[in-house]
């Protein structure tokens, strides 16, 4: 909160800035917190277990059957080493 608090008085304020902001629906703290009050914009999002689901959903069919998932493993696995 106090970071908040900071951003809004050294950057919104000075500016006269508009806020935007992206939370997940199930985030009580940030529902509740004075930047998210303060917001012009508010967006929430379902809060993915598996954010491969969100990922599906980017690009419609063109990703369904990319294989996508497997290239995203198989470089993580390649860069854990």
């Amino acid at each position: 909160e106090i970071s908040w608090q900071t951003m809004a008085s050294n950057v919104l304020d000075p500016s006269s800035a508009d806020l935007a902001i992206l939370i997940p629906e199930d985030d009580v703290n940030a529902l509740n917190s004075s930047l998210y009050k303060r917001a012009k914009y508010k967006w929430t999002f379902k809060n993915y277990e598996d954010w491969g689901e969100a990922v599906d959903l980017i690009n419609g069919t063109k990703w369904n059957g990319s294989e996508w998932r497997k290239l995203a493993l198989d470089d993580y696995d390649t860069s854990a080493s």
